[in-house]
């Protein structure tokens, strides 16, 4: 028994080690494409995901990257070392600070209506409640899990999709929207200041 317990810690050292040593390589190799290119002030960023897709050999990566778009390769990061330790629970400063925001920006939209409606609930029911801050620490506990899966299903529609139409298909429905974000955060305000006038709160 004694010898089967330390066998199955050396393997699980071993694969630990292996992984460790997956994601360090992913992440040079990920940083060494960003340095060469940014600094390339004639490349755009699609012709640097481009050109990172030839050179790594790695069209999935390339592909996911450029879904996320902004901090793509620190997610790329995340979602690998997510995957890794099959957690859920990710902290996000952003998602924190922002909120529905957030989601606006990465082009979740369902989420961004549902998190908006559960705000103005709380807003009604009582302002000076801590319903809010609250629903603010959820969101920022989940927000990267639900950016990974949101990520996922886009990856899984563009991969049975013909190579003219996959382009097309990231650049409508992966990245980011600032024109958005600038929309969601009029509409929120909006509506928030309409509620407690309306409410006489």
């Amino acid at each position: 028994n004694k010898i089967n317990t330390s066998l199955d810690e050396e393997s699980n050292k071993s694969s630990d080690e292996d992984k460790k040593e997956e994601r360090e390589s992913l992440e040079n190799s990920m940083k060494e494409f960003r340095e060469r290119y940014l600094n390339e002030l004639n490349m755009s960023p699609d012709e640097i995901f481009k050109k990172m897709d030839e050179e790594s050999g790695n069209k999935e990566l390339a592909e996911e990257e450029k879904l996320i778009c902004e901090n793509g390769l620190m997610y790329v990061l995340r979602f690998k070392q997510m995957k890794e330790k099959n957690s859920i629970f990710s902290w996000n400063w952003w998602a924190f600070l922002l909120g529905p925001i957030w989601f606006a920006y990465h082009k979740m939209y369902a989420w961004t209506l549902a998190l908006l409606g559960i705000d103005a609930v709380f807003t009604v029911i009582d302002p000076k409640s801590i319903g809010s801050f609250l629903l603010d620490i959820v969101i920022a506990i989940f927000a990267n899990r639900f950016l990974m899966d949101h990520i996922d299903t886009l990856k899984r529609k563009v991969d049975a999709m013909s190579e003219d139409k996959r382009e097309r298909y990231m650049t409508r429905h992966g990245g980011t929207s600032m024109v958005a974000t600038v929309l969601i955060i009029g509409i929120y305000y909006l509506a928030k200041f309409l509620i407690l006038k309306y409410f006489n709160i």
